[in-house]
């Protein structure tokens, strides 16, 4: 699809990256929203919520992001990047079940998403830290958390069972197609 200016979806995003890379975020968001019709609308999505997050519209940045999340028909990776960055947000904002489930949703599209695999371990390690030793000291100075101690020390646990066996595949990948013993110099 070419406008009548002969400029394509790609070139609306090519011009809006510009001015992202510049720091120009309102022109960016403009460009980006004249390739929401083509083929790259979910590219333009994606990155106009990152625009918006730069801005600090963290309401708005979701809003760009869940489009491509709940897209049918959007590229898995874009999915995954979605909510990884929907999870970001949360994370600014002190909600973390709400992370929590943006991340594993992530991996659940993208397991090798290592940055989310990380900020999910340490989305699960501040909520473990939030259940106070004594409970009922400290119960009420506490935000309440939809999960339990024992279910956020089960997730602790799956996950870093799931890390080990990630670790143990990609150890058998290299040795597989062997690696280096260090330097050789």
């Amino acid at each position: 699809m070419v406008d009548s200016f002969g400029q394509s979806p790609g070139h609306f995003i090519r011009e809006g990256n510009d001015f992202y890379k510049k720091g120009r975020m309102d022109e960016a968001i403009d460009f980006y929203n004249k390739a929401a019709d083509g083929k790259y609308k979910y590219i333009a999505d994606l990155n106009k919520g990152n625009a918006l997050f730069r801005q600090k519209k963290y309401e708005e940045a979701i809003t760009s992001y869940q489009v491509v999340a709940d897209a049918a028909d959007a590229a898995i990776l874009l999915k995954s990047g979605a909510h990884y960055n929907i999870g970001v947000i949360y994370i600014n904002q002190q909600k973390l079940v709400e992370s929590i489930e943006e991340y594993k949703q992530a991996l659940r599209l993208n397991w090798q998403d290592t940055p989310a695999r990380e900020n999910l371990q340490k989305a699960l390690w501040e909520l473990k830290q939030q259940e106070p030793p004594n409970k009922q000291n400290n119960r009420q100075k506490q935000p309440k958390s939809k999960m339990s101690q024992s279910q956020v020390q089960n997730q602790l646990d799956k996950l870093e069972q799931k890390e080990k066996s990630t670790q143990k595949k990609r150890a058998d990948s290299k040795s597989n197609f062997g690696s280096s013993t260090g330097k050789d110099w």
